[in-house]
């Protein structure tokens, strides 16, 4: 789509569609500079926790990039109720931005010249059975797989049936962001394949990696984690510390969700203040 913007000169009656037209290339800049510039996800905000005894869910108020480069602005907290019809289904919560027109102006002489003068981008929060693909112009704030006979969802999120899971809600940044990481942040703790078996009990997470915490007690960490090229699987990660003898030692949890062995790769860095990611 070629860029352009109306040319206004002296004695030019202008019509309404010349003042959309102007309205739509600023519109259409910015969410070209969103859609470029930045990647789609939660700003702030937008939270998702159990609601109504588990007949609902509550999203916080918040502000997100959707992929279409609209910018979402959720006023106040909101409830929505779980569609128990769908039992069965693993179920999206899904944010979009709608345009909905509002103002309605009368020319009482002319009443073909009447109409809205105002539009509102509203914020939609929708379950869904199926993920929107990338291109949809949705966020999913949170996923619960949802079991056949379930009345009520669980108050405990994370993985598991009929609990609400946030753990794929993609974070709003600036693209290229991640070329830096392996530049000017060193690895604590990586591997290009490890074994990681199921998980047989609650939490079910085994230890991959462990370092000592140096001069750095305290400091951030950020781990890139994922199945190998050509593997299946679901996996989880967290992070602890043990405090022994005046030291302290970090450690990277995995957990396999699946039910045979994967391998996996992953990469810990240590960010320490100063760093292009912390003031």
């Amino acid at each position: 789509m070629p860029l352009r913007r109306v040319k206004f000169f002296t004695g030019l009656f202008a019509r309404a569609d010349d003042w959309e037209a102007a309205h739509d290339s600023h519109v259409e800049r910015q969410r070209l500079h969103n859609r470029t510039m930045h990647s789609p996800g939660v700003v702030e905000g937008l939270d998702v926790t159990y609601d109504k005894g588990g007949l609902a869910v509550k999203v916080a108020k918040g502000h997100a990039i959707a992929p279409n480069g609209r910018e979402i602005w959720l006023e106040a907290d909101a409830s929505v109720d779980v569609p128990f019809a769908s039992a069965g289904h693993r179920l999206f919560l899904t944010l979009r931005s709608k345009d909905a027109e509002y103002d309605w102006r009368t020319d009482s002489a002319n009443t073909g010249y009447s109409g809205n003068a105002r539009i509102e981008e509203t914020p939609v929060l929708s379950f869904e059975i199926d993920e929107p693909p990338a291109d949809d112009g949705a966020l999913v704030l949170a996923q619960i797989n949802l079991t056949k006979g379930t009345s009520r969802i669980a108050q405990e999120s994370g993985p598991g049936d009929n609990r609400i899971d946030t753990r794929a809600v993609r974070r709003a940044g600036s693209r290229g962001i991640s070329a830096g990481l392996e530049i000017e942040l060193p690895a604590v703790a990586e591997a290009d394949s490890q074994q990681v078996n199921p998980s047989t009990a609650d939490p079910g997470y085994e230890a991959a990696a462990s370092w000592p915490a140096g001069k750095d007690e305290g400091a951030f960490h950020l781990a890139f984690v994922h199945p190998v090229a050509g593997e299946d699987g679901e996996v989880s990660w967290r992070f602890g510390a043990l405090r022994n003898d005046g030291r302290v030692e970090y450690k990277l949890f995995i957990r396999n969700h699946g039910s045979e062995s994967l391998h996996v790769r992953f990469r810990v860095y240590r960010l320490r203040s100063g760093s292009a990611l912390l003031p």
